[in-house]
C-alpha cells in the first residue's frame, strides 16, 4: 500500500512539472514610474496564457506623508468565470494610474504595496498576491505664497503696517539656490552654490552622485564647515538647531580616474533649503554635464587618502557615496510560493519526504483535534481486552486509511486540474456545507 502511495505521489509531481506553471512574480511582472510629482504609474506585464482580475487590485502607501487617490484601471474584457460568474479580466500589458497626495515635507521615495490576483488559462488560480516597489518621485513645485502664511499671521502683519506675505514675490528654488559646476582639471571639479539673501541650505540634505561617468568616480571629500542655526525651520516644518549654509557654498570635489582618455560625466546634486520668512522649498535635483580632459595618471589604482570626516557641526556623513535612489529591492515571496519553488527544484524523492514532513506538522494544527476523541473512542470501545499492541494496530489502521483516502483524493484533483479552492467559494457549495 505504501509503495502504491509513493508511486501515485511521483505521478502527481510529474504531472505538475509537465504543466510547468509560472510563479506569481514571473506570470505577473510588476514595474512602476512617477511621470509627474503627484502621479504614480504601476505596470504589470502579464505572461501569455495568464490574466488578472480587474476587481482584485488594492494599493497602499508605506511612505509617511504620501497618500494614494482612487486608482484609474483599464476597462478589461468580460469573461464568464466558472466560479465567479461574469468578471472583468486584464491581459497583456496592464497600466494603472495612481494619483498621489504628498505633504510638503514628505520624502521623495514612495514605497508602494500592490495587491492583485490572477489565473492561468490552463485552470490554475493563484491566491491574492502582494508585491512591493520603490518609486523615485519628482520634487513638488513650491507652494503659492498665499498658502505659506496663516490668516492670523497675515492680519498681524497688516496691523503692524508690514503688508501681507501674499503681497510679496517669492523667489523660485532655481533663483534662491543657484548651482554651477566647472572642471578644474583631470581629477577635480569646482562646485559653487550662490544663495539668495535670507535663504539657507541644510547640510544634511546635500548629496552628490555621478551618472554616465565611465572610468570616473567621486573621490574622498568633505563639506565645508556649516553654521548652527538655532531658530531655523527644519525640513519637517518645526524649529530648532540645524546645520545650514548661508550666502554661498564653495569647494573642490576630487575625482578618481581609471581611464586616461578624455570623456564626459553628469554630476547630480541634490539639496533642500528654506527662506527666513517661513517658506521651505521642496528637495531639488540639478544635473550638470561636464567634459573631462585626458588624465595624466590613474588615481583610482594607487592607495588614496582615508575618507575624511564631515564638518564637525554636521549630523550626517557625506552623501557622495550614497546612490541617487535606493536600489530596487528583491520582492519577497509568499510562504506558499516559497514551498512551490522549493518543490520545483527538488527531485521526486526529496519532494515526497517534504510532503511527509508537512503531513506530520499538520498533526499539530487545530483541525486534527476532533480526531483525538474519535480515535480514543475506537480504542476504548474494545473494553478490557485491549492491549498496547492491539491499540497501536487500531491507531495505525485508522491513520493510514485516512491518509491514503486524502492522498488519493488530492492526486485525482491535481491530475484533473480542477481548482477546488475557488469552487468551494461558490454560494451553492457554501450553502451545501452549511
Amino acid at each position: 500500500m505504501i509503495v502504491g502511495f509513493l508511486w501515485l505521489c511521483g505521478q502527481a509531481i510529474a504531472a505538475q512539472e509537465a504543466d510547468d506553471f509560472l510563479l506569481p512574480d514571473q506570470a505577473f511582472r510588476i514595474s512602476g514610474s512617477a511621470p509627474e510629482a503627484q502621479v504614480a504609474v504601476v505596470t504589470w506585464e502579464v505572461a501569455e496564457g495568464y490574466y488578472l482580475y480587474r476587481g482584485k487590485f488594492r494599493f497602499r502607501s508605506q511612505s509617511p506623508g504620501i497618500e494614494l487617490g482612487e486608482p484609474e484601471l483599464p476597462e478589461g474584457e468580460i469573461r464568464e468565470d466558472e466560479f465567479f460568474g461574469q468578471v472583468a479580466i486584464l491581459r497583456g500589458r496592464v497600466v494603472v494610474r495612481l494619483p498621489l497626495v504628498r505633504d510638503p515635507g514628505a520624502e521623495g521615495i514612495l514605497t508602494l504595496e500592490a495587491h492583485s490576483q490572477g489565473c492561468a488559462d490552463a485552470g490554475l488560480c493563484y491566491p491574492p498576491h502582494r508585491q512591493t516597489i520603490l518609486l523615485q518621485l519628482p520634487p513638488l513645485p513650491p507652494p503659492p505664497a498665499a498658502e505659506t502664511a496663516s490668516p492670523r499671521l497675515l492680519d498681524l502683519q497688516r496691523s503692524l503696517g508690514l503688508g501681507g506675505l501674499e503681497e510679496e514675490e517669492w523667489l523660485s528654488a532655481e533663483e534662491a539656490f543657484q548651482f554651477r559646476a566647472e572642471v578644474r582639471g583631470p581629477e577635480s571639479l569646482h562646485l559653487h552654490w550662490s544663495l539668495a539673501e535670507g535663504t539657507y541650505l541644510y547640510q544634511e540634505k546635500l548629496s552628490l552622485a555621478l551618472e554616465s561617468a565611465e572610468g570616473v568616480a567621486l573621490g574622498p571629500y568633505e563639506w565645508p564647515p556649516a553654521r548652527i542655526k538655532s531658530d531655523a525651520v527644519r525640513p519637517d516644518g518645526s524649529f530648532g538647531e540645524v546645520a545650514v549654509y548661508e550666502r554661498a557654498i564653495d569647494f573642490d570635489l576630487p575625482l578618481e580616474r581609471t581611464r586616461r582618455e578624455p570623456g564626459s560625466l553628469t554630476l547630480v546634486a541634490r539639496y533642500q533649503g528654506c527662506a527666513e520668512r517661513g517658506i521651505c522649498y521642496p528637495p531639488q535635483t540639478t544635473r550638470v554635464t561636464l567634459a573631462l580632459p585626458a588624465a595624466d595618471r590613474l588615481t583610482a589604482d594607487r592607495p588614496g587618502p582615508p575618507q575624511p570626516a564631515v564638518a564637525p557641526v554636521s549630523t550626517a556623513p557625506p552623501a557622495a557615496a550614497r546612490p541617487a535612489s535606493p536600489p530596487p529591492a528583491r520582492l519577497p515571496l509568499s510562504e506558499s510560493d516559497q514551498i512551490a519553488a522549493t518543490l520545483a527544484q527538488e527531485n521526486p524523492g526529496t519532494a515526497i519526504a517534504l510532503f511527509f514532513g508537512f503531513g506530520l506538522l499538520l498533526a499539530f494544527t487545530p483541525c486534527i483535534f476532533p480526531m483525538i476523541p474519535i480515535l480514543s473512542g475506537l480504542i476504548a470501545g474494545q473494553g478490557a481486552t485491549i492491549t498496547t499492541r492491539k491499540a497501536f494496530q487500531l491507531s495505525l489502521a485508522y491513520v493510514l486509511a485516512m491518509a491514503l483516502t486524502y492522498a488519493l483524493v488530492g492526486l485525482l484533483v491535481g491530475l484533473g486540474g480542477a481548482n477546488l479552492q475557488a469552487a468551494f467559494q461558490h454560494p451553492v457549495a457554501l450553502l451545501l456545507f452549511a
